[in-house]
């Protein structure tokens, strides 16, 4: 039931999101935001947004596969 807020990224994040940024680690944000689980759930509208051709798999299984834990 973890809320939104407010994260600081350590090297080795930024490290891993650093192709989003021009290959650049220094590029990336220090902080960034973090969604919970409680958050989601007391939604009653959700938008779920997700860019690039490498996510469209994975996308259309949450979306639209079966429920599972």
């Amino acid at each position: 039931m973890s809320r939104t807020r407010g994260e600081g990224a350590d090297s080795r994040t930024r490290r891993q999101n650093a192709g989003m940024f021009g290959g650049d680690p220094d590029r990336v944000p220090a902080r960034a935001l973090t969604m919970g689980v409680g958050t989601i759930l007391d939604a009653r509208e959700l938008l779920l947004l997700a860019t690039g051709r490498a996510k469209a798999a994975i996308l259309a299984k949450a979306v639209e596969g079966p429920i599972t834990a």
